[in-house]
């Protein structure tokens, strides 16, 4: 699984964002952006032995890629969760469940939704979100 990101030109920097994961960050090339979204994501994930790939698609746009894709879903979850300012025993009575552990398994990395279960744990968080599929050749 990839996510998209997007790498701006601003008057000699390079700006990365990756909306899905609300990472925002810069760099003086687009190899040190890709470098610093890296990092920011590493740090914020902060779990040990998980790593991310950054991988340019084409002059504007790059792939997000991990070793652990659960733990990476599990970001995204958190992220737009607090985004969203709810806490996981919200989104789990949005999900209809009394038992916060239930969904909070998701945002842990312990389970690993399918895409049907990821567009719902995210439509529990705001109904207005949904994921995209997008093909994508990288270089």
């Amino acid at each position: 699984m990839k996510i998209e990101g997007r790498l701006h030109e601003e008057k000699g920097w390079y700006s990365t964002e990756v909306p899905m994961l609300l990472v925002y960050t810069q760099g003086k090339t687009p190899a040190e952006a890709f470098a610093m979204t890296k990092d920011a994501i590493e740090t914020l994930v902060d779990r040990a032995g998980f790593e991310v790939t950054v991988t340019p698609c084409d002059a504007t746009t790059f792939a997000v890629e991990a070793n652990d894709p659960a733990t990476l879903l599990a970001f995204v979850l958190r992220q737009q969760r607090g985004l969203c300012k709810l806490t996981v025993r919200q989104v789990a009575a949005r999900l209809g469940s009394k038992n916060p552990s239930s969904y909070a398994q998701y945002e842990r990395g312990t389970i690993r939704p399918s895409f049907e279960t990821f567009t719902r744990l995210l439509g529990a968080i705001d109904p207005h979100l949904a994921p995209m599929l997008k093909v994508v050749r990288t270089e």
